[in-house]
């Protein structure tokens, strides 16, 4: 097939802009980061050139158009198409994941707990963590493997955001059939966290005004365990006031994690669409590739880049207790349905941990002035 005419891609800029929320120099910036490794795998077979590689593979990630169409447009074989998603997601990954994607240090992870202390009001968090399903075309041979609780094949992208909706570590490719819970356990990060390989810090801190203390932790669903470094809400429907309220903070936090998600999805819908039909570890490098994405713009320092992909009005937004839902929420259907829960890795000291925090949260030193009529107004939702 012959080349694509430039003047063809030109007239294609305007809509790649606008599709991945980039500017041209942002664009130029990553170009010249991934350069360096792209350039390489141009060949006789293959002409076409590294800055129309990145430019198609982001194209894909934000559009998921089809590969044939792809193909047709640039003018090229769906093979090629497929070699050129691969090789410069593995590229973008290459550059960003180590900038990025990488496990935080002590400082940072106090920091994260400041912002969700001083965003959504709890004490000691440093991030929410839950499971996406990106779905998959199942391989060959692999019965119901990948056949999860949706009714459809998918791997799992397992990630820990912070309070501006960043991720700060992620498992990706575990079967769809598996739930949040045993995955973690059974994961590199889970196995980090339990050997305290990630950074958090291991001392008590205090709350605010009282003599209070408690380790820093993630929150999360009932899929997963509950232990030190891992708060979930109490279950039941009919709970008296002090747990209710609990819930209801502790669900606050956890909407980062599904603003998270609801953000990642919608500004690279290949994750969200139709089955991929790549391997699971392409998918799983594609799904990386996205998230080191996500964590670039988000991390622009220039406010317009940051204003474009992610508005202030995107994302659910806290007035006087009670929530504007961000308008990610009208492109993407939320799944609030936890997977079943896992088996409990809880110890006695995280039953002692919650129970502190819900008096702490029922005490003056510790409520915020709109909790109790959250609860009782019936706008309180239990995303638990």
């Amino acid at each position: 097939m012959d080349k694509p005419k430039v003047a063809e891609l030109q007239n294609d800029e305007e809509l790649f802009f606008k599709s991945t929320r980039m500017d041209k120099l942002t664009f130029e910036y990553l170009f010249s980061l991934v350069e360096v490794v792209i350039r390489p795998l141009r060949n006789r077979k293959n002409n076409v050139s590294p800055k129309e590689r990145l430019f198609l593979t982001l194209s894909y990630l934000a559009t998921g158009d089809d590969i044939f169409s792809i193909a047709v447009k640039h003018r090229i074989s769906e093979t090629s198409v497929l070699i050129i998603i691969k090789t410069t997601c593995c590229a973008i990954i290459s550059v960003l994941a180590n900038t990025y994607l990488r496990t935080p240090k002590s400082i940072v992870w106090k920091n994260i707990a400041k912002g969700f202390q001083a965003f959504w009001n709890m004490l000691n968090c440093i991030g929410a963590i839950d499971g996406l399903h990106i779905p998959i075309v199942a391989p060959a041979n692999s019965g119901s493997s990948f056949f999860n609780y949706k009714k459809f094949n998918s791997i799992v992208l397992l990630g820990i955001c912070n309070h501006r909706y960043e991720f700060t570590c992620v498992d990706i490719g575990s079967c769809g059939s598996e739930s949040n819970g045993g995955i973690l356990n059974r994961s590199l990060l889970g196995k980090a966290l339990a050997e305290k390989q990630l950074n958090i810090p291991e001392e008590l801190n205090n709350f605010p005004n009282s003599t209070m203390k408690s380790p820093y932790y993630f929150v999360g669903d009932a899929a997963f365990g509950l232990n030190n470094n891992m708060m979930r809400s109490f279950p039941g429907r009919h709970l008296e006031e002090g747990k209710k309220i609990f819930n209801y903070r502790l669900s606050r936090a956890r909407r980062c994690i599904e603003n998270s998600f609801g953000i990642l999805k919608t500004r690279w819908k290949v994750l969200g669409g139709k089955p991929l039909p790549f391997s699971p570890d392409d998918v799983t490098n594609i799904a990386t590739a996205c998230v080191c994405l996500h964590n670039f713009l988000m991390a622009r320092t220039q406010r317009s880049v940051r204003q474009s992909y992610c508005p202030d009005n995107f994302v659910d937004t806290s007035i006087n207790g009670r929530i504007v839902e961000g308008q990610w929420r009208q492109e993407v259907n939320v799944d609030r349905n936890s997977l079943p829960p896992s088996e409990d890795s809880h110890i006695e000291s995280a039953y002692v941990m919650r129970d502190n925090l819900k008096t702490y949260f029922n005490s003056p030193e510790g409520e915020v002035p709109w909790q109790k009529d959250m609860i009782t107004r019936g706008t309180y939702r239990d995303l638990m």
